[in-house]
């Protein structure tokens, strides 16, 4: 996959080229394979100018899985959301506090810490 990259412009660009507000087209319970090439398309400006979002089309027939797809598009907008970085970072933590190893590792460290009777 190649490197996404949003802030307030790329949602602009986005807003443009699709004719619809950002909120809306995420806020869709669907996103269709032209709204997802166009993310994908505006993720990778940065990177790749030159790019268009019909070639953008030949890079999702390569992916393994649209939700695979969608599960690196949703980070990658979020953190360039304003006040994204923040918001991303707090799931992160917040992901990594439910995880099973985590949980085993602070079951570990408390294990670990706590005295022993003789």
């Amino acid at each position: 996959m190649r490197r996404l990259i949003y802030n307030t412009k790329t949602f602009a660009i986005i807003e443009q080229k699709l004719n619809r507000g950002i909120s809306e087209v995420l806020s869709t319970t669907s996103i269709g394979l032209n709204v997802m090439a166009h993310l994908v398309w505006a993720g990778n400006l940065a990177e790749d100018p030159k790019r268009t979002p019909d070639e953008v089309f030949e890079w999702i027939d390569d992916v393994d899985s649209l939700a695979d797809l969608m599960g690196e598009i949703s980070p990658a907008m979020t953190e360039g959301m304003p006040g994204g970085k923040k918001l991303f970072a707090i799931r992160k933590e917040e992901a990594a506090e439910k995880s099973p190893q985590a949980e085993r590792e602070e079951s570990a460290k408390s294990n670990s810490s706590t005295p022993t009777a003789s």
